[in-house]
This record gives structure tokens, sequence and C-alpha cells, in this order.
């Protein structure tokens, strides 16, 4: 069974299931084993990337208004552009670098058992979703 853990008792654990199911109390005698899931840190790949984005075109926006003392007819325009635009894929890759980090952080350190029963479960394992046999 696959869900939120909500509590413990010395009759069982109640689990708020991620099938849609609302809470469901599973008797101790059910269960074989509790494995705790580490949240991922890292969120929405998207957003990441695009924040990344913003803040190294800004930055590069910024630093080419600042530091350009040449002013020919309309060239400082096109500068700070160019500047933030490659601001803005600096940004990008080193967000991805960030990212990559994260996600290889969560492939090494994403779970942990906690709780492993004695005997093998009273019930047979039941399918919450095509493809999941859950253990009970």
């Amino acid at each position: 069974m696959v869900g939120k853990f909500e509590s413990a008792s010395s009759s069982g654990i109640r689990v708020k299931l991620w099938d849609g199911t609302p809470m469901e109390e599973i008797s101790r005698n059910d269960v074989r084993r509790v494995i705790h899931l580490r949240r991922s840190h890292l969120g929405d790949p998207h957003k990441l990337l695009t924040t990344g984005a913003v803040i190294g075109g800004i930055a590069g926006a910024t630093a080419v208004a600042i530091t350009d003392r040449n002013d020919c007819q309309g060239c400082k325009g096109f500068r700070i552009a160019a500047g933030g635009a490659g601001g803005a894929m600096f940004g990008f890759l080193g967000a991805a670098i960030v990212g990559a980090g994260f996600g290889t952080f969560d492939l090494l350190h994403h779970s942990k058992v906690i709780y492993v029963a004695e005997r093998p479960p009273a019930k047979v394992p039941r399918l919450v979703s095509p493809g999941f046999e859950v253990a009970r």
C-alpha cells in the first residue's frame, strides 16, 4: 500500500492512500514492511530553469549597462540586450547544473526501511493501480 503515513498505535497504522482512498486503518498483523520515501529536493524543474534564466538575464543586462561606457547611436541598447541574453543562457545552465545535483542526491538518498515484520502478512497483497503491487 502506498500513501502518506498519518499515525500509528499498538493495533496498527493509519495511512492516507495515494490512490484516492481518504484513509485506511491497517492492522499490525497485516503490515509486512514500512518504507519511508524521502521528499524530492527538486521542485518543478521548469520553474527552477526559468528562474535561473530570468536572474541571469537581469544580472547580464545590468552588468553591461553599468560597465559599458561607449554610447554610439543605438549601440548601447543592443549591447544591453545581448548581455541579458548571455546572462540568461548562463543562468539557465547554472540552474540546470543545480537541478542535476539535487536529482543525483535524490537518486542516492531516496528511501529507508522503518519497520519489517517478523512474519509475512496475513492477507494477500492487493493492487492499488495497474502495474503497482502493494504489499499489505
